[in-house]
Parts: structure tokens; C-alpha cells; sequence
């Protein structure tokens, strides 16, 4: 039981350092030292997890991505206002 806990506990902070969360209309995007003090677990086990799994890759994977999917929707807001200049 105790472990199922702390595999959960692993789990959501990978999830919140790879793909952040939201606070407002912002996403925010946490260190692993502020996710380990926030969650409260031990910082060898995490970097340790983080570097064997490749969180940072997977950040920078992520990042890359939703940066992709701005520009799209960005280009599309642009058609469509210059649709409707025209």
C-alpha cells in the first residue's frame, strides 16, 4: 500500500514537471526541487527517476509540441481575420 502511494506520488510529479498545470490562464511550468518540496519526497529518488525515464526530454518534447499547436492555431486566427477583411 505504502508503495502504490508513492508510485502515485512519482507519477504525479513527473506528470506536473513534464507537462505543467495550469494556474489561472497561465500554464506553469515547476522545477523538480519545487515539485520534491511541494510533494515532499526524497530529491535523490526523484532525480534519480527523472534521468533513468528522460523527464527533461519529455518536457522538452511536450514544450515543443504545444508551441506547434499555438502556431497553428495562430496562423488559423489569421486566416480567418484576413478572410473577413477581404
Amino acid at each position: 500500500r505504502i508503495k502504490m502511494i508513492a508510485e502515485s506520488k512519482k507519477e504525479k510529479i513527473r506528470n506536473e514537471f513534464v507537462h505543467g498545470y495550469i494556474v489561472g490562464t497561465e500554464r506553469v511550468m515547476p522545477t523538480l526541487d519545487y515539485l520534491i518540496k511541494k510533494h515532499n519526497m526524497a530529491s535523490s529518488t526523484i532525480y534519480r527517476m527523472s534521468a533513468s525515464e528522460n523527464w527533461k526530454q519529455q518536457k522538452q518534447n511536450f514544450s515543443e509540441k504545444l508551441i506547434k499547436e499555438f502556431d497553428i492555431q495562430q496562423i488559423n486566427r489569421m486566416k480567418l481575420l484576413l478572410g473577413e477583411v477581404e
